[in-house]
This record gives structure tokens, sequence and C-alpha cells, in this order.
């Protein structure tokens, strides 16, 4: 859509399959950095007790700046699919009706959100000093 001069594609249906299948593929493989993301939460949590203070202390730090992008910087009903999805446990489906979207859009939203906490958290990473 964004093509200087559209009319230069040779076959549109080829054209659009191909972008389509990349539309797919990227949408795949943001769901599957969420689960990635949640499953590597899940661990942290599930060995809390056998962390270091100092352990413990990092994962807090790190759920508080995710809580703060949360709340900052992600649109409000990104902020909601994802409290709805992660904190209060409902399915796709309610946060749909409840937000009044499809269950396509849920995910996209919960997508966007594991995405964006991943870049800034590792941007933020990256501009801490060695020490």
């Amino acid at each position: 859509m964004t093509l200087a001069e559209p009319e230069a594609i040779r076959n549109p249906l080829a054209y659009l399959m191909v972008t389509a299948n990349h539309v797919m593929i990227d949408q795949f493989c943001k769901l599957k950095l969420e689960e990635y993301a949640l499953a590597a939460l899940a661990q942290l949590a599930e060995g809390a007790e056998a962390q270091s203070a100092e352990q413990r202390v990092a994962i807090s730090q790190l759920v508080a700046t995710a809580l703060h992008i949360l709340n900052e910087e992600l649109d409000e009903k990104v902020q909601r699919a994802f409290i709805m999805a992660r904190v209060e446990g409902h399915s796709y489906r309610d946060i749909a009706v409840t937000l009044g979207v499809s269950e396509s859009s849920v995910k996209q939203y919960l997508a966007k959100a594991m995405i964006h906490f991943h870049t800034r958290i590792f941007s933020l990473e990256s501009d801490e000093p060695e020490s």
C-alpha cells in the first residue's frame, strides 16, 4: 500500500499471498515471544524461595518496571487486556467482550504489550553502566 508505483507489481495475487503469509508469520512469532516471556517469568516465580535476596530484588525491580511501562506507555485497551489476561486470569473471549473487540485484537494487544516490555526492559539494561 505504500509502494511508490503499485502498478509495477506484475502479479498482484501472488504479491498479496506473500504479504499475507508474512503477516501470519509475524503474528505467530509475536505469540511465541509472549509464550516464552511468560514461561520465563513463571520459572522465576517458581524458584523465588531458592533465590538470593539480590535475585528477588532484581525480579521485583523487573516487575515494577513492567508495571510502570504498562501504566505510562501503553494504550488503554492494551493495558486493560494485559491486566485482565495476566493478572485477573480472564479468557481472550471474556476480554474481547469486555473491551468490545475481537479475540484476535486481544491477542494482538497482549503481543504488543509483551514486545513493548521486552524492548523497553532490554533497552534499560543496555543503558546501565557495567560494574
